[in-house]
């Protein structure tokens, strides 16, 4: 256990990174919303001008579905909560259950409204990097390389044997 002696503040700074534009923006107790940012699922962030509205909404609606039925089939798994009784998992998986049926019930143009005001998690229809509307560069380069059968150090090489970067410069 850590032991701090003197003055412990429980702010802490936050930033964030558009996946889009590069925009940051941090500060103390810093959140998505403040930013005027959102999370997908995936894990990209972007500034809320890029969210897409103009969605596929079954897709939206399988893509929300199948989260809370990886919830369900993995997570709430006695193996992943030993903890947790059978009663818990059971609790766990019917809450997931009913709200699967509320998506199914929820009219498209009400969907978007049941992830509620919270920018994290936003499903994949609305994210511009998984509707390939926006190119995120680290995930363009992991592509090339793998479409190429090229690695980061052979790239490096062929960099050093063109003398890339004192051509740059000039």
């Amino acid at each position: 256990m850590k032991v701090r002696n003197g003055f412990v503040s429980n702010s802490s700074s936050s930033s964030f990174i558009c996946d889009v534009s590069g925009r940051e923006d941090s500060g103390w107790d810093l959140c998505l919303s403040d930013c005027d940012m959102y999370e997908c699922v995936n894990g990209h962030i972007f500034d809320e001008k890029y969210l897409i509205k103009d969605i596929n909404y079954n897709d939206l609606r399988k893509g929300m579905i199948e989260k809370l039925e990886n919830e369900i089939n993995y997570k709430y798994t006695k193996e992943n909560r030993p903890q947790a009784d059978e009663s818990d998992l059971k609790r766990w998986r019917d809450n997931n259950l009913e709200e699967i049926k509320t998506i199914n019930k929820t009219p498209d143009k009400d969907l978007l409204d049941l992830n509620g005001e919270s920018p994290y998690e936003m499903p994949s229809g609305c994210c511009p990097i998984c509707q390939y509307k926006h190119l995120k560069e680290s995930d363009g380069f992991k592509f090339l390389l793998n479409k190429y059968g090229i690695t980061k150090q052979e790239i490096l090489q062929e960099m050093e044997n063109q003398q890339y970067y004192s051509k740059v410069g000039k």
